[in-house]
């Protein structure tokens, strides 16, 4: 009886080794799967990371692009302004200009160089208020070469 428990003792103490070669074997294999899954999970933070930069990149240039269209509404809001107060100030022109009398039943103002200037003959008779005007030789420029009234 005592060789028969030595002998089961023996085949269990067996089976015991085989099942923790076993063991070890399994063990290994989930550590191996343990490390490829970090290995994915490093990856799939490093991508992460890559896209976190990415879409910090895309706000940073839609944050520009922003800028950049409330800069341009801005400039377009005020060439606007302006280009009303030019407007305004080509009719008040036209106003003022409106007293002188040529005789000349056609008006066409003279433009050089994207500037406006009237040119008349020297000597010839304008009236303005009642009063006649006699123009000197120039350019449309105030070079204080005037004939008495």
């Amino acid at each position: 009886e005592i060789t028969q428990l030595i002998q089961e003792s023996v085949e269990k103490a067996g089976r015991g080794v085989e099942l923790s070669g076993e063991l070890q074997r399994r063990l290994e294999g989930i550590v191996s799967s343990v490390k490829r899954v970090a290995m994915l999970m490093d990856e799939v933070a490093a991508a992460s990371a890559e896209q976190a930069s990415g879409v910090n990149q895309v706000n940073i240039a839609l944050s520009q692009i922003d800028q950049a269209t409330q800069q341009n509404a801005s400039l377009i809001e005020e060439t606007a302004s302006l280009a009303e107060e030019l407007a305004a100030q080509a009719r008040e022109l036209l106003e003022l200009v409106s007293f002188f009398k040529t005789g000349e039943t056609k008006r066409e103002p003279v433009v050089s160089k994207g500037t406006l200037r009237t040119e008349r003959p020297a000597g010839k008779v304008l009236t303005f208020d009642n009063r006649k005007v006699r123009a000197v030789k120039g350019n449309g420029r105030s070079d204080n070469k005037f004939e008495e009234f």
